[in-house]
């Protein structure tokens, strides 16, 4: 597609840290995208490989922006964002450990146009060999246990992408490697909360459009190819992931639920949380510690006072009941027999990737 003063503006950010082999195959395909009316920004989190003097050699026409820190996603992306937020109609998000079809961005910019309220898309992740479901759209795969998917190749999940594959479907959030948002989304949600650093920024994000009214749509046309865990293959940060995502999630939670949906749900999800932590003793006892101190973490900010401001915010942009917002969730909130299906192929994914 030509660029010409009809087609909306896009920026796409691509934030990396320590993926310097997996630069080319990101650059050449966002570089040779059919759509052509877009500017890549490169943002380093101060990588040791090398990673921004190969940007800076070999990709002058990528906007090259450093931090002096490994900031994580919120406090990496939230600067750009916000520089560059009223001079773009869209914003597309990546990790640098995949690359698209050449008509990704084409077919996701077809999607945020077709409606006001389509406020988020993305597209089917595939594995780097292209054939495994990496993602098809976040899902909870059950409200009451947290446990929230889209990102595994197994069986439930690959046949729920079969399923939608013609066609976009609401979703209940993205992964945010290949989300492309509106700008207006932004302005109206707010940005990424940087106290998370990674993990379920997104998920967070994506819950307050739906609060909003918005929507947030997979259309499977639009394909991508993702190294899964390259960036994270680093042993050193396996524990601190462990922590934070049990934190994150639980705060996602507690910042996005109606004061009844807080007082019926909450308790039972937390109580939920320590029983599956609890579990791994049986499968690795290291990340049943991790994980509860994660908990313990969310605790000790709760009490601090931490999460209570984010409430009052997510209040006010409200338009949309807990039940209206769990109806964009392409799985039944409370499908026991899913989680069962997927339980072990999860647990065993999990464990492969982390060892301690």
């Amino acid at each position: 597609m030509k660029a010409n003063k009809k087609s909306k503006k896009v920026a796409l950010l691509i934030l990396n840290y320590n993926c310097q082999p997996l630069i080319k195959y990101c650059l050449k395909s966002l570089l040779s995208q059919t759509y052509k009316n877009r500017r890549i920004f490169f943002i380093d989190n101060n990588s040791t490989d090398g990673s921004r003097a190969y940007v800076k050699k070999h990709y002058p026409q990528v906007t090259l922006i450093v931090n002096q820190e490994n900031v994580g996603i919120g406090k990496g992306f939230n600067p750009v964002i916000k520089k560059i937020i009223n001079n773009y109609d869209y914003i597309g998000l990546f990790n640098s450990d995949i690359k698209v079809d050449k008509n990704w961005l084409l077919q996701l910019v077809k999607t945020l146009n077709q409606n006001a309220n389509f406020k988020v898309a993305n597209g089917l992740t595939l594995n780097w060999q292209g054939n495994i479901v990496d993602n098809a759209g976040g899902r909870l795969i059950n409200f009451l246990s947290g446990i929230i998917g889209g990102f595994l190749g197994t069986k439930p999940i690959a046949s729920i992408c079969l399923k939608y594959k013609k066609h976009p479907y609401p979703v209940f959030f993205s992964i945010i490697t290949g989300m492309l948002i509106k700008a207006s989304a932004f302005k109206k949600v707010g940005y990424f909360d940087e106290d998370y650093f990674m993990f379920c920024e997104e998920f967070d994000f994506c819950w307050r459009v739906l609060l909003n009214g918005g929507k947030i749509i997979c259309n499977p046309k639009a394909i991508m190819f993702h190294y899964s865990h390259y960036a994270k293959r680093n042993k050193k940060i396996i524990p601190k992931v462990l922590k934070i995502t049990e934190t994150n999630l639980l705060a996602t939670y507690f910042k996005n639920l109606s004061s009844f949906g807080l007082l019926i749900i909450f308790p039972t999800l937390l109580i939920t949380r320590f029983l599956m932590a609890i579990i791994y003793l049986f499968i690795n006892p290291k990340i049943t510690f991790l994980k509860i101190e994660g908990i313990y973490l969310f605790l000790e900010k709760l009490l601090s006072g931490k999460y209570y401001q984010a409430r009052i915010n997510n209040a006010k942009i409200r338009k949309s009941s807990d039940w209206q917002v769990l109806a964009n969730n392409p799985a039944s909130i409370f499908d026991i027999k899913t989680i069962f299906n997927l339980a072990p192929g999860w647990f065993k994914a999990i464990n492969k990737d982390i060892i301690l």
